[in-house]
């Protein structure tokens, strides 16, 4: 038995791993005054209040519970700590509640665990939201071996965050990044320092609704991290949060921060069915194309004979993203898009002979409310209300506003369901979805809806079912049918093929997202622009950005400026883009159905190079981007086998030295001189997942044909290449599922 003790009178110390934490209790609550890793390095940058809860009555108004005056008990256990604060104030009324903490210490992995329960609630009061954990963490100006690393669209490093990370207009709205949500794709960060990660993760495998709200304070060199939840209204219960926080220190970068969550994600129930190589979810034909082009438009440059062109051109099964199929202008009349303009059914049927599989848009997470039947049964039945029982609204092009539909309705679900269907009753190979996995997933708090009143889980499971019964019907029609949507919140990947990974164009991209999920969901586009091809001083950005797409396995070819506009301006860059298309076709088995592993720091071999890149379609200045010369990425198949990825995006051959050093090779040597040898997380990241001395078979393109040659040397000394000027090329070699679990 432990008998419990006050932090009032102590100052209350927690490890695990790396990891120390420090608590404390004064004038202004329990505070987290110290977050140090086992050589007393600090992490935070001032204290801060270990939590904040909002409570709600029937009346919807709010108050915050007050801990100042509630000092906790302790309880230690052999792998826990228990803190109790007892009768703690709503706000000013004469109501308390209890309020419970439990730390959980896993020792093995270094993380500590964290959740909280609220007790003994009034009948008239529920939970509404939870601001926890709260950390201001200490980074320091100008320093660029500081970097904050968040998972915004497939992910994005700050370095020098206190400089890098954006502030002021609209950066104030868009800092509390809705969780799941384009801006906020999975429920992790990162902070590096020198060689150090502080991870901070929720490992909630349903989706509840939460918001990272991070930020710097270059005032006071600090980065705040302060997550909240939004909670299911539910007067009277207890609440108990229903998922772990996790903190963990260890040495890394932001590779090793995206394994630590790869580990729980693959716990989620969005990966219950398995790799797509598993062929439970994403048919084949879909995998083995790498060319998804974009018909936004219509008219010149648009028509069936351009797209045919386009096809002929590239000489390769393409996948069509057709927009303006409906005879409504864009961004009106949401969410009906039916009658189709004449022909359409014809038109469907031309591409699909020719192996151009065509995949409309269509929007039903937003509601037009310029339309009679917004009035006539929309606004009432399908629409969200936010807390203060208005309705949630946003602004699109036209210059219209739209209310947000609610999935949880029968109309909602009802609505997408039939226009996806009668979608599909036009031969189409897939469905596009907009907006579902980008845009922000606030709460519905309409009583008259038939779901809790409140964040929780419902949005995401509503949305899930209803993509489960349009798959599940556009199987039974179509056989092999392609759902895909804007954007790549995980919390869908169950249900979907692809994602348009396109939203964040960013020089400081990472591929944090192919880390965690590349060998469960495809990603297809980039955001590529018409100066891109016109303006001589963007020259390169084109090819550099279908090279990125490409070795990071992203279909690529969804362009803003039509494909066969590419090919009559820039034939030497169209015929870029028809080599990668090949190369995919023939390499699929990496490119689309691999894991990510670390890539290669050819930075010893390369000296990097910039091109210039416009950021968005009113961009005529562009940013440079520093790129390797050479851009690489590993992948491992399922069975084990590992191949690397090379691009050449310049007009010079490169010759290389492609090491893979193998884990197995430093037990040998450390055996042959009798030494132990111990390896943490961090070090096992940097080796690859292969016997000694591996050789390689390399593949290249022959105009369009594949031409396989054995490698000059071996994964431990190396393999001598020259990569062509703008051409790609594979290194394959076998290993064993022994050596790198899946």
């Amino acid at each position: 038995m432990h008998t419990p003790q006050t932090l009032k009178e102590t100052q209350f110390v927690i490890a695990a791993g790396q990891t120390r934490l420090r608590l404390e209790h004064g004038d202004s609550g329990t505070m987290l005054t110290h977050l140090t890793d086992a050589e007393g390095r600090e992490y935070l940058r001032r204290p801060n209040v270990l939590w904040k809860i909002e409570m709600i009555d029937r009346q919807l108004k709010q108050a915050e519970l007050d801990m100042r005056s509630s000092p906790p008990e302790v309880r230690r256990g052999n792998d826990q700590v228990r803190l109790t604060w007892r009768n703690v104030r709503i706000g000013k009324t004469n109501e308390q509640v209890t309020v419970k903490a439990t730390i959980q210490l896993k020792e093995e992995s270094g993380e500590i665990a964290w959740q909280l329960t609220v007790e003994d609630i009034a009948d008239d009061w529920s939970v509404f939201r939870v601001h926890f954990p709260r950390m201001d963490l200490a980074v320091e100006r100008g320093v660029e071996t500081d970097a904050v690393i968040v998972p915004n669209d497939r992910g994005i490093i700050y370095r020098n965050p206190l400089e890098s990370m954006p502030t002021g207009g609209i950066h104030e709205k868009i800092r509390r990044r809705p969780y799941p949500h384009g801006g906020w794709t999975m429920q992790f960060l990162a902070v590096q320092r020198g060689d150090q990660i502080l991870y901070i993760g929720a490992h909630d495998t349903v989706g509840h609704l939460k918001t990272f709200f991070i930020g710097p304070d270059a005032e006071n060199e600090a980065v705040y991290v302060h997550p909240y939840l939004d909670t299911e209204i539910h007067y009277g219960l207890d609440w108990a949060q229903p998922f772990q926080w996790i903190t963990r220190l260890q040495r890394g970068d932001w590779y090793d921060a995206a394994q630590i969550y790869r580990k729980f994600a693959l716990t989620a129930s969005w990966t219950s069915r398995g790799p797509l190589v598993k062929g439970r979810k994403t048919p084949l034909w879909y995998q083995q194309i790498g060319l998804v082009t974009l018909r936004l438009m219509r008219g010149p440059g648009f028509e069936d004979e351009d797209v045919l062109a386009e096809h002929a051109f590239m000489g390769t099964p393409m996948v069509c993203h057709y927009y303006m199929w409906h005879q409504t202008a864009f961004d009106a009349n949401y969410p009906f898009f039916f009658p189709a303009v004449p022909g359409f059914r014809k038109t469907v049927e031309k591409l699909e002979a020719n192996d151009i599989h065509v995949m409309p848009y269509i929007n039903m997470f937003s509601l037009d409310m310029h339309m009679d039947t917004w009035e006539q049964g929309l606004k009432g039945s399908a629409a969200k209300i936010n807390p203060a029982g208005d309705l949630d609204l946003h602004v699109w092009s036209q210059n219209r506003t739209f209310a947000t539909a609610c999935q949880a309705t029968a109309m909602a679900r009802q609505l997408t369901t039939m226009t996806a269907m009668r979608l599909f009753d036009q031969g189409v190979s897939a469905v596009y979805f907009d907006e579902i996995a980008m845009s922000a997933t606030w709460p519905c708090h309409d009583a008259t809806h038939k779901h809790p009143a409140g964040g929780g889980a419902t949005y995401v499971t509503s949305m899930n079912e209803t993509l489960r019964i349009v798959r599940e019907e556009a199987t039974e029609s179509n056989g092999q049918p392609v759902l895909t949507t804007e954007g790549c919140a995980e919390t869908y990947i169950a249900h979907l093929d692809a994602m348009l990974a396109g939203n964040g164009n960013r020089p400081n991209a990472l591929p944090l997202f192919e880390v965690v999920y590349h060998d469960h969901v495809m990603a297809f586009g980039r955001y590529t622009w018409t100066p891109e091809l016109m303006d001589p001083k963007f020259a390169g950005a084109i090819e550099s950005k279908h090279a990125q797409q490409f070795i990071w396995g992203t279909q690529f070819g969804w362009l803003d400026v039509p494909l066969s506009r590419v090919i009559q301006k820039s034939p030497a860059t169209a015929t870029f883009i028809r080599h990668l298309a090949h190369m995919w076709k023939h390499n699929y088995d990496f490119l689309a159905q691999g894991r990510m592993l670390r890539p290669l720091d050819l930075s010893g071999q390369l000296e990097p190079i910039t091109r210039r890149w416009a950021m968005a379609w009113t961009d005529e200045t562009g940013t440079d981007v520093p790129l390797m010369p050479v851009l690489n990425s590993v992948w491992q198949r399922i069975d084990g086998a590992i191949g690397v990825v090379l691009v050449n995006i310049t007009a010079e051959p490169i010759s290389l030295n492609i090491q893979l050093p193998s884990i197995q090779a430093q037990y040998a040597e450390a055996m042959k001189q009798g030494i132990p040898f111990v390896a943490d997380d961090a070090t096992l990241s940097k080796f690859y997942p292969l016997p000694q001395r591996t050789p390689a078979e390399m593949r290249m393109m022959a105009g369009d044909d594949l031409v396989k040659t054995i490698a000059e040397g071996d994964s431990e000394r190396g393999f001598a290449v020259t990569i062509q000027p703008m051409s790609a090329m594979v290194l394959a070699m076998g290993s064993e599922k022994f050596y790198g679990t899946h």
